[in-house]
This record gives C-alpha cells, sequence and structure tokens, in this order.
C-alpha cells in the first residue's frame, strides 16, 4: 500500500466518522382520548389506527381487536403518528377504574 492509498483511505474514514448520526426512534406513548364517550373494552392487547376526520380536521381514530372503536389519538399526536406511518399499536396499559381519559395507554413503536 503506497502513501497516496493510505491517506485516501484515512480521510474517507474520517469523512464517514463525522456524518450525522440518526439516533434510534423512541416508542410513541399516550391516553386514548375520548374513551369515556365509547366506553371501556376489556382484555385490548393490541389496537387499529385508522386515518380519518373529525369536524374537518385530520384525526386518527383508535379501534380494539374486536373492530369497536374506543378513542382517538390526541389532537397534538396526529403528525407525528400519521409520520410513522403505523397501522397498528399495542396497548401498555389499561385501567378501567381510573380517570377516563387514562383508561388506555398505548404505544407506537
Amino acid at each position: 500500500m503506497n502513501r497516496r492509498t493510505l491517506f485516501k483511505l484515512l480521510g474517507t474514514l474520517l469523512a464517514l466518522g463525522t456524518l450525522p448520526h440518526r439516533p434510534a426512534r423512541s416508542p410513541l406513548r399516550f391516553h386514548v382520548a375520548g374513551a369515556r364517550f365509547h366506553g371501556p373494552v376489556r382484555e385490548v392487547r393490541q389496537v387499529w389506527l385508522r386515518p380519518t376526520q373529525f369536524r374537518g380536521e385530520k384525526a386518527i381514530a383508535v379501534h380494539a381487536e374486536s373492530g369497536e372503536q374506543i378513542g382517538w389519538v390526541p389532537q397534538a399526536l396526529v403528525a407525528p403518528v400519521a409520520a410513522t406511518r403505523a397501522t397498528e399499536a399495542r396497548v401498555v396499559g389499561f385501567a378501567p377504574d381510573g380517570l377516563p381519559w387514562r383508561w388506555y395507554q398505548v404505544e407506537v413503536s
């Protein structure tokens, strides 16, 4: 290996080391909004996310495995959840005896 090849190789390695690092995406967690209007559904482990419109604005409905709607993705999180293009999420917390807006905690990965 001659000196020129060595410097090219070192330059390439240094350039690759300075590329911006993309941090791992952390999963989005949220409580399902509007659950009190749909009533609690027990034994929910997975939910389906269905893009729709509500009162003329983009929204994402949250449906139980049985197909019954249990609520909505909070309005402030519609854009980040839509950006993940997720169609399903898992329920990481269920507290039917608590406040209705905290019945379901959902994680989108």
